[in-house]
């Protein structure tokens, strides 16, 4: 698995666009989609930097827009990535465990008062996806 770094609360803003669409986008671009809150461009570019050095976004193309050249920035992992490390990194912190327990997480989240129950749709994806990672036991081989 590759490394995922920690982002700031305007870094994972801004990779919430770039997650949101297939197209690379530029800091203009991801100004215009930015609904949480009011950011100046200098504060995206800044954070963008921030992201680049991260080596959570990379510069994918030059665009031509009006009379000058932009960057056309991506991320460098998804979501679900992201996620993972993130659960990854709150178990070792509250728990001391390198290795995640993927039950543990599940049944967290889903004990949890915001979530009393999950609607019959979410427990069938949960099942369909549980299945297409389980890996064979000894008795099946």
């Amino acid at each position: 698995m590759k490394a995922i770094p920690r982002l700031t609360d305007l870094e994972v803003i801004i990779m919430k666009v770039l997650w949101g669409t297939e197209a690379n986008l530029t800091i203009q671009e991801i100004s215009g989609r930015i609904k949480e809150k009011k950011l100046s461009i200098a504060s995206i570019t800044q954070a963008i930097n921030h992201l680049t050095a991260k080596n959570a976004v990379v510069v994918i193309d030059h665009v031509l827009v009006a009379s000058v050249y932009a960057r056309a920035y991506r991320p460098c992992f998804n979501r679900e990535e992201y996620l993972a490390a993130e659960y990854k990194r709150l178990q070792k912190s509250v728990f001391g465990v390198e290795k995640a327990n993927i039950a543990g997480i599940i049944a967290s989240l889903l004990g949890s008062k915001e979530n009393e129950s999950i609607s019959e749709e979410e427990a069938n994806e949960l099942k369909k996806m549980l299945n297409e990672r389980k890996r064979p036991s000894k008795q099946d081989e």
